[in-house]
């Protein structure tokens, strides 16, 4: 993230009101600096939580009318046709 500068000359604040804006810049600048580590450490967690799946290429034979129904339920479902036949298989595999 930039860092933006600004420069307040004397003749602009009095000492009173420069301290105290002083004080309310570096209040919100350690509540920001609280909030990016809160999300960096969410950002970690999910990341150590994130499983790295392998992907193999698989090639098989499969009669043409099913591959025309499998292709035309993932458009309906918005999917694609491998993870069609991966969610089937992995039902099947588990029962």
């Amino acid at each position: 993230m930039a860092k933006k500068n600004f420069t307040v000359t004397s003749g602009d604040l009095t000492g009173s009101m420069a301290t105290s804006l002083m004080e309310k810049v570096q209040i919100e600048t350690q509540k920001l600096n609280l909030a990016v580590a809160e999300i960096q450490h969410v950002d970690t967690s999910i990341r150590a939580n994130v499983k790295t799946v392998k992907r193999v290429k698989f090639t098989t034979a499969l009669d043409s009318e099913v591959i025309e129904k499998l292709k035309i339920r993932a458009i309906q479902e918005k999917t694609q046709p491998n993870e069609i036949i991966e969610k089937l298989l992995k039902a099947f595999l588990n029962d």
